[in-house]
């Protein structure tokens, strides 16, 4: 009598282990689970609704500033201004103690003054749009970067956006010929040539003033060059955007297909047999054993 209840309670218990075992590999196979998050790179698909959000206000500011500067050298003859003040500023150097010739240098600072003041806007929406489409940019890497094996498909849609950034000047691309004048220094120019007074003047003064004048100039030059390459930089990155959520929406990381899927279910099985059979000759040894001692 004992031993046979001893042996319905060590066949329960095998039962029960197997069970047991056949409801892990039943929510592992049908319970859909969470994707891993693997680091920083992974997490970068949940900023990415924020960061376009981001690139599209920067882009509206960056358009705004865009728009006022060029109704303003479209109304305002930049280029005479500069020579005015330039033949003033000679005028000066050749007799630093007229004042009459001073006050003239004096009073022709004033329209470039103006146009630096409207350069210097543009340049800080510019690098504030640059510097969230760059954000953009780094965004899209690290999400296909995350993808693992299924990004090789997106490989030649990243040379456009690479060959395209050679056409900023340096450090970030290879445009020797231009600047990469940041808006502080227009500020730092334009204050120089706002403390101008109707002299005298000593040399020192004067070279300044005129390394002032030439570095608005090549600034306004090389600004002009910079901004303009912005949009054709966003665009590329929008193409690529649509093209990285096609394939990160069939990457393995979500739903398989074709072959993948049977290799997956078949690898599943194998996996679930193998720890079946494990419990079973874990357990079966102890079965025994309290079998024949039941006996």
């Amino acid at each position: 009598m004992r031993t046979d209840l001893r042996s319905k309670i060590y066949d329960l218990r095998l039962l029960l282990a197997v069970l047991a075992a056949l409801a892990v590999i039943l929510v592992a196979w049908l319970v859909p689970l969470p994707h891993l998050m693997l680091g920083e790179e992974a997490q970068a698909a949940a900023r990415l609704p924020q960061d376009r959000t981001d690139v599209s206000q920067a882009e509206a500011a960056f358009e705004q500033a865009q728009n006022s500067y060029k109704a303003y050298v479209a109304t305002n003859d930049v280029g005479a201004a500069f020579n005015t003040l330039e033949s003033a500023l000679s005028a000066v150097q050749a007799d630093p103690a007229n004042r009459q010739l001073g006050a003239a240098f004096n009073s022709a600072t004033g329209p470039v003054i103006q146009y630096a003041d409207q350069l210097q806007a543009y340049a800080l929406a510019g690098e504030a749009y640059f510097n969230q489409v760059k954000h953009y940019d780094d965004e899209l890497m690290s999400w296909t970067r995350s993808l693992g094996a299924d990004s090789e498909s997106l490989r030649p849609d990243t040379w456009p956006i690479v060959e395209y950034l050679k056409l900023y000047p340096p450090p970030i691309g290879e445009k020797a010929e231009y600047s990469n004048v940041a808006s502080a220094s227009i500020s730092g120019a334009a204050t120089m040539l706002g403390s101008t007074s109707p002299g005298p003047y000593d040399q020192d003064t004067l070279s300044q003033y005129q390394s002032d004048i030439n570095q608005l100039r090549e600034a306004g030059r090389s600004i002009e060059y910079i901004e303009s390459l912005h949009a054709q930089y966003r665009t590329f990155l929008n193409n690529y955007d649509t093209k990285l959520q096609v394939v990160a929406s069939g990457a393995s990381g979500g739903s398989l297909s074709g072959s993948r899927t049977v290799l997956a279910l078949a690898t599943n099985l194998l996996l679930g047999l193998a720890l079946v059979v494990g419990l079973v000759a874990l357990f079966l040894p102890r079965l025994r054993a309290g079998k024949e001692a039941a006996s």
